[in-house]
């Protein structure tokens, strides 16, 4: 009976200190809008000869918003840190790309990756980063740029890397193969 108590007890203490440590990542999406310079080595004549990007600042909090980001009002101020995508990303990482602050919370974005297409006159940059918040867990993200070299589009997306109900499902598993353990050990 006492080995059993323990083992009760020993379980909500995992069960409590799992539930302090849960991670409030950000979901959701936020897109901006702004104005930009293409920028490289020569005169940039066209987009296809740019290899970096000049911001205009400020840019500003445009449609969509939604999840963590829902409650940012349109046309928040957002500020960016210019950078080259060719032929490397530089400064790599670039940190932060942006950044904005809105009811007490500072949001930015780390950019990692940057890959480059072309597409109906218009440069399309795509990458993955690190979104990051106050009071939120540092959460792997996605983005994506499109211009035509004076005005742009800008979309940042949250991705997960462990879902909530699978998190759920991985203690879940974790109980049951204790609670074999623990029948094994008591027949055995």
């Amino acid at each position: 009976m006492r080995k059993q108590l323990i083992a009760l007890l020993a379980g909500a203490a995992v069960m409590l200190v799992t539930t302090a440590a849960m991670a409030v990542p950000i979901t959701g999406t936020i897109n901006f809008a702004g104005g930009l310079k293409l920028t490289g080595p020569a005169a940039v004549d066209t987009i296809a000869n740019a290899t970096g990007i000049d911001f205009i600042d400020p840019a500003f909090v445009s449609y969509g918003a939604e999840g963590t980001y829902a409650g940012i009002p349109l046309n928040t101020q957002v500020f960016f840190q210019d950078f080259d995508f060719a032929p490397i990303l530089n400064p790599t990482p670039v940190s932060p790309l942006w950044t904005l602050t809105s009811g007490g919370t500072t949001f930015d974005f780390l950019l990692n990756t940057v890959a480059t297409s072309y597409a109906d006159n218009s440069l399309i940059l795509n990458g993955t980063g690190i979104l990051r918040g106050t009071d939120f867990d540092d959460t792997l993200g996605s983005w994506s740029l499109t211009t035509q070299g004076s005005s742009s589009i800008l979309s940042f997306s949250a991705t997960s890397t462990v879902p909530e109900p699978g998190t759920m499902l991985l203690l879940g598993a974790g109980f049951l193969g204790l609670a074999i353990y623990g029948k094994r050990r008591k027949n055995a």
